[in-house]
């Protein structure tokens, strides 16, 4: 939970890891089984590449996250 961190530091991880390389393997399996809709839920995105990989997918992403660092990430997409 970000409220047990060092907020500075968990911005810093968050930024550090704001790339599509980080894409979780599962999010990547499981992307080969979805036929039908475009619409995401990322619960916890963190650093939203998650999101940002849907999202070059034509995918429309909820994204839910409580770090303001989040927040100012989402603002860059």
């Amino acid at each position: 939970m970000e409220s047990e961190q060092n907020p500075d530091t968990w911005a810093t991880h968050l930024r550090q890891r704001n790339e599509v390389a980080n894409i979780r393997p599962l999010t990547r399996r499981a992307f080969d089984y979805v036929t039908t809709g475009n619409n995401a839920l990322d619960l916890g995105a963190g650093s939203l590449n998650e999101t940002r990989w849907l999202i070059e997918r034509d995918f429309s992403v909820t994204a839910v996250d409580s770090s303001p660092t989040a927040a100012e990430i989402k603002n860059e997409l």
